[in-house]
C-alpha cells in the first residue's frame, strides 16, 4: 500500500486501543483484582455483593452469547467455572 510509514504507525496505534480497557474498564479490574481490606465490614459486604452482581451479570450475557454461538453449528464450547472465590 502506499501508506507513508507514521501514518501507518498512526493507524495502527488508533486501531490498538480497542485491545485495551478503558480507564473504567482498568478501574474494576482493578477493585477486582485488589479488594479493599483497610475498610469497614459493611463497606466489605457492600462490595461483594456488587462484585457477585455484577459477576452474575457477565456471565448470564456470556451463555447468552455461547448460545447463540452453538445455534450456527460452526462452534462448539464447553463451559468453564467462573465462579467467583471468595
Amino acid at each position: 500500500m502506499n501508506i507513508l510509514p507514521n501514518v501507518e504507525n498512526q493507524l495502527y496505534k488508533y486501531k490498538s486501543i480497542d485491545l485495551c480497557s478503558g480507564v473504567p474498564g482498568q478501574i474494576l479490574l482493578d477493585l477486582y483484582l485488589n479488594k479493599p481490606d483497610e475498610f469497614s465490614y459493611e463497606f466489605i459486604k457492600k462490595y461483594e455483593e456488587g462484585l457477585q452482581i455484577n459477576l452474575d451479570k457477565i456471565i448470564k450475557k456470556k451463555n447468552i452469547l455461547l448460545q447463540d454461538l452453538e445455534k450456527d453449528g460452526k462452534f462448539e464450547f464447553r463451559d468453564i467455572d467462573c465462579k467467583h472465590k471468595k
